[in-house]
């Protein structure tokens, strides 16, 4: 199945809500994000959005626009780091 726009603006809006909560809970842990850089999530649990973000990372690629692209791993609930594992 392929994902229509509004699918994967409604999935990743809710990564980044999810990203965004767990920095404002432990502000240590937070990336440097470059400025002006277009950031795209990496969902491992969402095989569809995983496919589809990596599509996007591709034609982000090719447009010709110089901005940096950060490619964000998967949210975990808690990373090994996190938990002292």
């Amino acid at each position: 199945m392929t994902l229509t726009r509004e699918e994967m603006f409604e999935r990743n809006l809710a990564l980044a809500r999810k990203r965004l909560l767990q920095m404002i809970e432990n502000p240590g842990k937070m990336e440097v994000i470059p400025q002006g850089a277009r950031v795209v999530n990496l969902p491992r649990d969402d095989p569809e959005l995983l496919e589809a973000n990596l599509q996007l990372v591709m034609e982000l690629a090719k447009d010709g626009d110089e901005r940096p692209i950060m490619l964000i791993p998967e949210v975990g609930e808690e990373s090994p780091e996190a938990s002292g594992s």
